[in-house]
């Protein structure tokens, strides 16, 4: 069962951490002309994609003992969760 957890988190977190790092790094030019986008918008995008990055960051430290860090773990879901209700 942990095994089984371990990998999920694991395959999971690399959605956040491979959308994320293309997020800082391109901004809002992977998605819109560079004409079109307001540098303060770019800023609040990157600045979210930073925090997704993060949240993918500590998913990975948790893995390896993720028994004993169960109130993180439910930090990170919980985070997630609530980031996709304002969706």
């Amino acid at each position: 069962m942990k095994r089984g957890l371990q990998i999920v988190v694991g395959l999971l977190s690399l959605i956040p951490l491979l959308v994320s790092v293309v997020g800082v790094s391109i901004g809002l030019s992977r998605w819109l002309p560079v004409e079109a986008i307001d540098p303060q918008f770019d800023s609040q995008y990157r600045y979210i994609m930073g925090y997704y990055l993060s949240l993918s960051l500590i998913a990975w430290w948790v893995i390896p003992n993720i028994e004993k860090h169960r109130t993180i773990f439910r930090i990170i879901g919980g985070s997630i969760f609530i980031g996709g209700l304002g969706r």
